[in-house]
């Protein structure tokens, strides 16, 4: 009999397709007066033969080298207008390997050292010479982890790294258990922030905060940051690959009331394991080009007065107006510079709850000393609280404009900039010159791990010790210094380090405490890769 299949690739996912089919069967021969009609053909039959005749077999039709699929094998194959509003599979597909489990998962073997450390929480599998090996399968692939002695220690997602081969996606999943789907994680995710998201009547406004933390969110090797009405997801890892539509699809549909339904969604590859060549770090993959602040030109081109009036600067500043307690400032979504790896957005997230700490400390006025200021975040939220003078300290003429643009956007606190005063130039240098009588009533010390610094290379595991010394010697008696550092492999904890210098300055503190990153920022116990830094608050005794 006759037949012709035509079809369309609607959406592709991995391995995975949805396809649109037009099956036409023609009219069956004219059987001989003797023989019996022949049967009515089964379009379904036709079609699984057909696909499969083309290289596209039908999930779950094994006798036509279809991939297995839990369930009915040929739920996935609906007549026009049956197909429901969400039908993908719950788990990522891959291609036939050795050590596949009986369940239709690959076995990822580790070693006694590996389960140690997942046993305690940590959610990587770190290669070792133990480690089995998944290098056939794709990024993202679903596989069951089990110990020496095959005892099953959750299910996990192949990164396909050197170095880190998977990450864990559910602990102690038995055979039959089934782990939270992508939906799950992701209103899981949001019902974290709903304190940010609905805030009570009279909060100050804040619509720049983290949506996604990664692992610490079940959701590794991901993270996605809210900017106003637009939505920047952070790629650290291959292991979500396949399931980022799906991700999106539930955050947006959860933030429509906050965002809109067809907001801009940028994507930012930040990846250990890059491919040679030229990359596309930064890309738009959804909704329109979001409309760019049009108040000044780009903070590189502020380097030189040529630059500046260049229109190719001008192109690249796409920045955005976001708010913070209450505060507006400018953030980079990175559109301007496609190719520019691991592209900051001019604001750190994670410090909103130290800016908030210290404002209300600012309240009482003094001289505020922010070194290494950036873009001068923790010096607005200061003289907005009520400073009576803010110095900020920066190597970047770039970010000092950049900050200057910060206190304009606030000129509704009052003229900030009169009370605010910009040097260029090296933290170290500028402690070092400062006379001998002179005081803060606080100190921002939020260095960056390593920077160029002129001749003077800054290292924060060599450089912090000695400039916190340098600190505690210019605070007024009763103020309060914040130290963040996002080293973690200092051989000190960052209290030693602060107790320490205090100790060679001769000068008595007491720690007020540690000033970890926000709610939106969750710690996962025993993964600390996964904190964006560590962070304490000291005061200088009488």
């Amino acid at each position: 009999m006759p037949c012709a299949l035509t079809f369309e690739i609607v959406e592709q996912r991995g391995l995975t397709a949805e396809l649109e089919l037009a099956l036409e069967i023609g009219d069956p021969p004219v059987p001989a007066p003797a023989s019996a009609p022949a049967p009515a053909p089964d379009p379904k039959e036709c079609g699984l033969v057909m696909l499969a005749e083309a290289g596209f077999p039908v999930l779950g039709d094994i006798p036509r080298a279809g991939l297995p699929s839990h369930g009915d094998p040929r739920w996935q194959f609906r007549e026009a207008g049956e197909a429901p509003d969400s039908w993908w599979p719950e788990e990522d597909l891959h291609p036939p390997a050795v050590g596949r489990a009986a369940e239709g998962l690959f076995e990822l073997a580790v070693s006694q050292a590996t389960q140690r450390v997942l046993t305690r929480g940590h959610p990587w599998i770190l290669r070792d010479a133990q480690t089995g090996d998944c290098s056939g399968l794709l990024p993202g692939t679903l596989v069951r982890v089990v110990g020496p002695k095959r005892e099953s220690l959750g299910l996990a997602r192949v990164e396909g790294a050197r170095s880190l081969v998977a990450r864990m996606w559910a602990e102690r999943a038995g055979r039959d258990a089934k782990a939270p789907s992508v939906e799950a994680r992701v209103a899981r995710a949001l019902k974290r922030r709903r304190g940010l998201l609905h805030p009570a009547a009279g909060e100050p406004r804040t619509d720049a905060f983290r949506l996604v933390h990664g692992e610490a969110d079940a959701l590794p090797g991901i993270a996605v940051d809210r900017l106003g009405s637009l939505l920047r997801v952070l790629v650290t890892g291959r292991c979500c690959d396949p399931l980022r539509p799906r991700l999106l699809d539930a955050l947006v549909g959860g933030l429509a009331e906050q965002i809109g339904p067809d907001p801009s969604v940028v994507e930012v590859l930040h990846l250990r394991e890059q491919p040679r060549g030229r990359l596309e770090c930064v890309r738009l993959v959804r909704g329109a080009q979001p409309a760019p602040w049009n108040g000044g030109a780009s903070p590189e081109a502020s380097e030189s007065p040529e630059a500046s009036e260049s229109p190719e600067a001008s192109e690249k500043d796409r920045r955005i107006v976001v708010h913070e307690l209450g505060l507006a400032y400018l953030v980079d979504p990175g559109l301007g510079e496609p190719e520019r790896s691991s592209p900051g957005i001019g604001l750190f997230l994670d410090q909103r709850e130290n800016r908030r700490r210290l404002m209300e400390r600012a309240r009482g006025g003094g001289h505020w000393l922010n070194l290494f200021a950036h873009t001068g975040a923790f010096s607005v939220a200061l003289l907005a609280a009520g400073a009576d003078r803010v110095t900020s300290v920066d190597l970047s003429a770039g970010y000092l404009r950049w900050l200057e643009e910060n206190l304009a956007l606030n000129r509704d606190r009052g003229d900030l900039a009169r009370r605010h005063r910009g040097v260029r130039g090296d933290g170290r240098r500028f402690l070092a010159r400062l006379a001998p009588h002179e005081r803060f009533e606080g100190i921002i010390l939020d260095p960056p791990t390593a920077a160029a610094a002129g001749r003077r290379f800054w290292s924060v595991a060599r450089d912090l010790r000695p400039l916190v010394e340098g600190a505690l010697t210019h605070l007024q008696p009763g103020g309060v210094l914040l130290v963040s550092r996002n080293d973690r492999r200092g051989k000190q904890g960052l209290e030693e380090v602060v107790e320490s210098a205090a100790r060679s300055a001769g000068v008595a503190i007491e720690i007020v405490g540690e000033a970890p990153a926000g709610s939106d920022f969750p710690r996962l116990v025993g993964f600390d890769e996964g904190e964006p830094f560590k962070a304490v608050l000291v005061r200088r005794r009488s």
